[in-house]
């Protein structure tokens, strides 16, 4: 039961922790149909591109609302 439980937070610290944390994603009031499902996949794309050039979440996607060339360079190049 330990080892269930240690699995499941280490999803929770992972994955959804860093998305609310860089992309407030639990304030997101998008609730209707699949937007919440698209939304989610959306921010999974911009997590792994971050972490493809080896940067930190948030303060990358900070980086890139003020420089919104610079997000769209790693998505032309992979």
């Amino acid at each position: 039961m330990l080892a269930l439980a240690r699995d499941h937070w280490q999803i929770e610290n992972r994955l959804f922790r860093v998305r609310d944390g860089a992309f407030a994603e639990d304030a997101c009031r998008v609730r209707t149909r699949s937007a919440p499902q698209n939304l989610a996949h959306i921010r999974d794309a911009a997590l792994n591109l971050i972490r493809r050039r080896k940067l930190s979440p948030k303060p990358a996607r900070e980086a890139f609302a003020h420089n919104p060339k610079a997000a769209i360079r790693p998505v032309v190049q992979s």
